[in-house]
């Protein structure tokens, strides 16, 4: 696009152009960096798994904080229950930031865990089941007004 003629004649529109594509290329380079740093982390929570190396879950859990602080994104724990016998049973947090939902509401669903669990004599490995749920935290107040004439009613 740069290259075609005439491209810098509108020296304006040119410059409109080139900060865009600018911003474009630092968002993908943010999108790019997020992915190898996720990637990072979960094959640390799978190598911590695999070999049952709980010493590894706390610097995971400070791997995953660093991962949030360095983005700038804000994470607050707002309800905790650990698990009946080990673990945790439920957490929930709010995290804070630019495109937080965006970044994160790929993560809604059902996550499955395969390990070999430290509760097993024999070694076995078991899986677990997690439910996510990603929802976006509306700040502002909005008023809706629904019309009458925007309403289709219709009976049976």
């Amino acid at each position: 696009m740069m290259e075609e003629p005439g491209f810098w004649n509108d020296p304006d529109k040119a410059n409109k152009l080139t900060k865009e594509l600018k911003d474009t290329k630092n968002e993908i380079d943010f999108f790019n960096a997020l992915k190898t740093d996720y990637d990072d982390i979960f094959a640390m929570i799978d190598i911590a798994n695999e070999e049952n190396d709980e010493k590894l879950i706390p610097e995971i859990n400070k791997m995953f904080t660093k991962y949030v602080q360095s983005h700038n994104f804000n994470m607050k724990v707002i309800d905790y229950l650990d698990g009946d016998e080990a673990g945790i049973k439920s957490v929930a947090f709010v995290v804070s930031c630019d495109y937080a939902y965006g970044l994160l509401k790929s993560e809604m669903g059902v996550h499955r865990l395969v390990r070999i669990s430290p509760f097993n004599a024999q070694g076995k490995r078991q899986t677990s089941f997690v439910s996510c749920d990603v929802m976006p935290d509306i700040i502002e107040d909005i008023d809706i007004e629904v019309k009458d004439e925007d309403l289709k009613i219709d009976y049976y």
